[in-house]
Parts: structure tokens; C-alpha cells; sequence
């Protein structure tokens, strides 16, 4: 969650339900403390949006490829 903060989401207006759910996403308290971890509710949009930009966070290492050889 700590690296989608850094980014400034824009939602078009007619993406209602993204609005309600990122309106709505709050942090989980225990004795009045927050948990790291998000109450269980309105984080449908979070998680995809989590696992859209892992490839941002984590890129792929590149493939090396092999050199072709030419047998004559």
C-alpha cells in the first residue's frame, strides 16, 4: 500500500463505485491503535489496483537471449 500512496490516482467521474470504494478504505484499530492491515470491507478495488501495478514495483528481469549461430 506504501508505494500506491506515492502516486496520485484520478478517477473519471462516471466510476462511481471506484470513488465509494476509495473513500471508504480505512485502516483496521486494535486497543485504538492502527493495524497494518485494511478493514475487510471496500477493498475490492485496492487489491486489483495492488496486483495491477506490481509489475511497476517488481519489473520482470529481461530475458537474455541467446546469440544465434549460423552453420554454414
Amino acid at each position: 500500500m506504501q508505494f500506491i500512496q506515492q502516486f496520485k490516482i484520478y478517477v473519471h467521474p462516471k466510476c462511481t463505485n471506484t470513488m465509494i470504494e476509495l473513500s471508504n478504505y480505512v485502516w483496521d484499530t486494535k486497543d485504538g491503535k492502527l493495524v497494518n492491515k485494511p478493514i475487510d470491507d471496500y477493498n475490492h478495488l485496492m487489491d486489483a489496483l495492488r496486483y495491477a501495478i506490481e509489475i511497476i514495483r517488481k519489473p520482470k528481469p529481461k530475458k537474455r537471449r541467446e546469440k544465434r549461430q549460423l552453420l554454414f
